[in-house]
């Protein structure tokens, strides 16, 4: 069984998505492998079930981005001489913690990761690159918090990958001479999928079925990178977990970087000057400039960071707000899709207030669950939070949870639906989804005694049951013949299918069928069960649907539903 819990100081770096530590994987064999930049020396694992693959870390797919480089375009990685130690973490890129409300990490993190079952296999195998989450503003792809012991048993080639954060990742400055357009994150994670396309056949990989799958930002940047004519062609399916595009937090401001050096002191109007000011800044300044970046975007003001459109260049990777992208269709249509929630996503946010102030949490107030985007006057937002609370049977009694369904609706559902009605306007192959499981790997829920009694499945409680956490002070495991190794062989074999053959199988008889304009079917996904249901949470993304067409906002919801 898993081991308990309840010491805090152990849930804390459970859940922190990243890792303070350098972990270093001992094997007896260490197979090397030749890519086109030079020799990597890996190491050997097993599997959940006992069963061998290899594992290569720490393998470099773009220039260190410092100095000159800071804030810039990816620039292709310079060859190494000798042989690369594939063996140990690589270390993650700068970033705010937001359990600890800190700055940790380096800027030279561009990093990835290799699993594969097998290096010269008879038939290549089908691969997945998984890209973090963490708000665009931590987190990291390392072993410690995405080990592959887990889907390494669906005979796939698994990626992972690092890319700029924060501050780092998405500056943005309007004048063109600057040369700082924004989303150098993004186009870190297109730069990591080229270096897939260029090398994964020599871990056995195969460069034309490759899937992309993220989770919360990590989503978002997945389904950017389905609308982004920089990573057309790169891969052909893709996988959304609990984020997209559309979703309120998904957005960065534009000139931005004129912001974070004024707030440094710098004085004039010379952008050009702001740069070298902000290229020679130390992480420190880098830090203090950040104040309102977190992992828990909130949605009722702006983001400091995050994806940014771009002026139209043949290097800009968003040049078109993705609303409009999808609305006429420019973008790659032929992506196999699969997208889906958790059951519970909003207890994520009681889960980390708790742990990062140490204390009992109240849920803060439903106007901060009001996008900021619906530009409503103080007066509306009252008349509004009203509506919600009566719609939520919210009211401030400290046992009443309904502000979990409200989080979850506003951040999460939503969204999930505006996606889903805006493929479907052009006929996108797309399974849905809902994850429910709730069990002893839930460990975002069960980290504190607020949400323990809400049923469902937690923001960010998914990836337990796809990832091995294996942070050196944490470690579990888990019985053959218990509910959460059923729980995980189910969710992976589900996952693993689509990467291999885009249509999935449940049992003998029943195929899990693409989404209908008139017909949402989605698969609820609980524990070592799957059953199908229609319209998932109607009513409650039907309330939501009706907000946005009263203030007169553009959405794919409005000729599709009313409120039931």
């Amino acid at each position: 069984m898993i081991c308990s819990l309840t010491e805090r100081f152990k849930m804390l770096f459970l859940l922190i998505p990243f890792c303070f530590f350098q972990t270093t994987i001992s094997s007896a064999s260490e197979p090397i492998v030749t890519i086109s930049d030079g020799n990597l020396r890996g190491s050997v694992l097993k599997d959940i079930d006992g069963k061998h693959f290899f594992s290569f870390q720490s393998i470099p797919f773009a220039k260190p981005p410092i100095g000159e480089l800071r804030f810039k375009d990816p620039q292709p990685v310079e060859k190494w001489s000798g042989t690369l130690d594939a063996t140990i973490e690589s270390p993650i890129c700068l970033q705010k913690v937001f359990v600890l409300n800190t700055f940790a990490g380096t800027e030279n993190c561009l990093y990835l990761n290799v699993y594969t079952p097998k290096l010269k296999p008879k038939k290549l195998k089908p691969v997945l690159v998984f890209i973090h989450g963490g708000g665009f503003t931590e987190g990291t792809g390392n072993y410690s918090t995405y080990g592959p012991e887990f889907l390494m048993t669906q005979d796939i080639v698994l990626v992972t990958i690092n890319y700029r954060l924060g501050i780092l990742g998405f500056t943005h400055f309007n004048n063109p001479n600057v040369n700082v357009t924004g989303n150098a994150g993004l186009k870190d994670q297109t730069m990591a999928l080229k270096w897939v396309r260029r090398n994964i056949r020599n871990f056995g990989g195969d460069p034309q079925r490759v899937t992309i799958s993220g989770e919360s930002a990590g989503a978002a940047s997945v389904h950017l990178h389905v609308l982004s004519p920089l990573s057309q062609g790169l891969f052909q399916r893709a996988i959304l977990q609990s984020g997209t595009a559309l979703s309120p937090w998904c957005n960065g401001q534009r000139n931005n970087g004129v912001a974070s050096a004024k707030f440094l002191g710098f004085e004039g109007d010379d952008e050009e000057e702001m740069l070298k000011f902000l290229q020679n800044v130390t992480d420190h300044q880098l830090e203090k400039a950040s104040l309102n970046a977190t992992m828990l975007i909130p949605i009722h003001i702006p983001n400091q960071f995050g994806p940014t459109i771009e002026d139209n260049s043949p290097t800009a990777f968003l040049s078109k707000a993705p609303r409009d992208i999808i609305k006429f269709g420019n973008f790659n249509t032929s992506v196999h899709l699969m997208v889906g929630i958790t059951s519970a996503e909003g207890i994520i946010f009681d889960a980390l207030h708790v742990l990062r102030d140490n204390a009992t949490y109240k849920p803060w107030p439903t106007e901060r669950n009001i996008p900021f985007q619906l530009n409503l006057n103080d007066c509306q937002i009252q008349d509004l939070t009203h509506k919600i609370d009566y719609f939520y049977g919210n009211n401030e009694s400290y046992h009443n949870l309904s502000h979990i369904a409200i989080q979850t609706d506003s951040y999460f559902t939503y969204p999930l639906y505006e996606t889903i009605f805006g493929h479907l306007k052009h006929a996108q192959n797309m399974l849905v989804y809902l994850f429910s499981s709730d069990s002893k790997m839930n460990v975002i829920k069960r980290s504190n005694n607020i949400t323990y009694n809400f049923e469902g499945c937690s923001h960010l409680d998914d990836l337990t049951y796809l990832f091995k956490y294996d942070i050196n002070a944490h470690t579990y495991s888990i019985e053959n013949d218990s509910i959460e190794y059923k729980s995980i062989k189910n969710a992976v074999k589900l996952f693993g299918d689509f990467v291999k053959k885009g249509n999935v199988k449940i049992n003998e008889t029943q195929h899990w069928n693409v989404a209908k304009r008139n017909n949402i079917t989605y698969l609820d996904i609980n524990l070592d069960k799957n059953q199908f249901d229609v319209d998932l949470f109607r009513n409650r993304a039907s309330f939501w649907c009706d907000i946005y067409r009263e203030y007169k906002q553009e959405q794919f919801c409005s000729d599709n539903w009313t409120l039931l």
